[in-house]
């Protein structure tokens, strides 16, 4: 995936990790399966980090970011 971007657009400047679920309503009117998705959600965030940390590394050998 990095070396895809970066054949594309020859480097990498950035990474922006914009993800989340947002409810607007009080936590007391969240159903149980919107709860579950949210910190579901939350969980699968270990997954993306690991990969985050390839383009950090890039980044940082670029001294770009």
């Amino acid at each position: 995936m990095i070396s895809e971007a970066v054949n594309a657009f020859g480097r990498i400047d950035i990474l922006v990790n914009n993800a989340g679920v947002a409810y607007r309503k009080y936590m007391v009117d969240t159903s149980r399966e919107e709860y579950e998705k949210n910190n579901g959600h939350k969980c699968e965030r270990h997954v993306f980090f690991a990969r985050n940390m390839l383009f950090l590394t890039y980044l940082r050998e670029e001294k770009a970011g």
